[in-house]
């Protein structure tokens, strides 16, 4: 069986897996993404002695892998367990960032930070007056705050139903570890959000992907609560409102032949017409611009719906009646009022350019 790389045709461009990840059975996905994105990155030329010095900043790993930073740094000491990664003999030549080195045996090497040393911490700064009765209670900070053991506690005695979640989280996304279960008691105190509100989420996530994760749970939570989501009810109207603009979004896709994602002005085009018009009048707006210009394009089937809507016709049944009517601008006219607007676009593309 022969295939071919489709990624670029520069082989070079491959990064080398040590043969003995292959055999770690009980390795995780986010500890096999982690060893991808250092492997990924390791693709450099060596120095003089055979050896390629790079920087990985753990948190900007997190980052773009969407992981927890701990989630990372168990995955790297996973690895090192392996055998896959150890650390160099070399000095550390970057305090604030971990160091990977890579020696002529393709092993992978990751040094510690220096510490650092203890300085004396500053004098606390004055309380803060009390707030008077008019004035607003505080919001969050943006980021969820790290608990200690000490808060995970307190979290814990005030929310009586908060081991029961965590039992029925590990049903749907296996054993936890002591920090995820930390990070999400964490998550239910500050956003204050129920056992019910963490359980639908979970549900809902479980259907967009196929290994979920704490990790994400969290962030998605998070993102749930500044955008104004803290209730198990208004949670599931945004699920449910979520899922009517997917099945949505799915017709015009469709309907348009699209492949890919939507660019941002057919994103805005679905978004209005779900909000305005009827799937059925979208569908009879896309078949008449195709009739009209041999193609199924956004900004002419929108001006055939925005003609409609100024005319009041908001359903397909809406369109049948006013046939029997005499039409106040039929679509040969919004076409080549179409086709005018194109024209004038074109003239002053050239303007500028020349």
């Amino acid at each position: 069986m022969k295939f071919y790389l489709h990624f670029g045709d520069n082989v070079p461009n491959v990064c080398y897996i040590p043969p003995e990840a292959l055999g770690c059975d009980d390795a995780t996905a986010e500890a096999l993404r982690v060893l991808l994105y250092i492997l990924a990155r390791a693709n450099v030329h060596p120095d003089a002695e055979g050896r390629v010095f790079i920087d990985i900043d753990r948190h900007d790993m997190a980052d773009f892998l969407e992981l927890d930073s701990d989630v990372v740094a168990g995955a790297i000491e996973y690895w090192k367990g392996a055998k896959i990664l150890r650390r160099p003999k070399a000095a550390v030549v970057k305090k604030s960032d971990e160091q990977v080195k890579i020696f002529p045996d393709k092993r992978i090497t990751i040094s510690e930070p220096e510490p650092v040393k203890k300085q004396r911490s500053p004098e606390p700064p004055a309380p803060l007056p009390p707030p008077t009765a008019l004035s607003p209670a505080p919001l969050p900070p943006a980021a969820l705050p790290t608990y200690n053991g000490r808060e995970v506690e307190r979290a814990k005695s005030e929310l009586p139903w908060v081991d029961g979640l965590l039992c029925e989280l590990q049903n749907d996304m296996g054993l936890l570890t002591p920090t995820e279960c930390a990070k999400i008691v964490a998550t239910c105190d500050y956003f204050k959000l129920d056992a019910v509100y963490m359980l639908t989420l979970t549900a809902y996530l479980a259907t967009k992907t196929d290994r979920l994760s704490a990790a994400y749970l969290i962030k998605v939570a998070e993102r749930m609560f500044h955008d104004d989501i803290t209730t198990a009810d208004a949670l599931e109207r945004h699920i449910r409102e979520a899922d009517e603009r997917s099945v949505f979004e799915g017709k015009i896709r469709t309907m348009f032949g699209l492949v890919g994602s939507f660019t941002k002005a057919q994103r805005d085009y679905i978004a209005r017409w779900k909000d305005e018009h009827d799937i059925a009048l979208v569908e009879l707006a896309h078949d008449i611009t195709v009739d009209n210009t041999g193609k199924p394009i956004f900004k002419y089937a929108d001006k055939i719906l925005q003609s409609w809507a100024q005319n009041g016709i908001k359903t397909k049944a809406d369109y049948e009646k006013s046939l029997a009517a005499e039409p106040a601008k039929p679509a040969s006219d919004v076409y080549e009022e179409f086709r005018r607007e194109i024209e004038r676009e074109k003239k002053l593309r050239q303007r500028a350019s020349g």
